[in-house]
């Protein structure tokens, strides 16, 4: 019986582990994308669009 509860309780410790590293992994692709989204209309963003372009175009060619 207190073995089956340990277990239980390791099991309910490890989603926790698991929910908050994809929480962590969430959010920090969350201030990624807000700054992406903030990057977005600025110069450098097409800038930096322009050379990703020519560079996978040479890598096509």
């Amino acid at each position: 019986m207190l073995s089956f509860h340990l277990q239980s309780l390791s099991h309910l410790l490890y989603r926790a582990h698991v929910r908050l590293g994809f929480k962590i992994r969430f959010e920090t692709f969350f201030r990624r994308y807000r700054f992406f989204i903030s990057f977005q209309s600025s110069p450098v963003k097409r800038k930096i669009r322009t050379c990703l372009k020519s560079f996978k175009n040479s890598e096509m060619n």
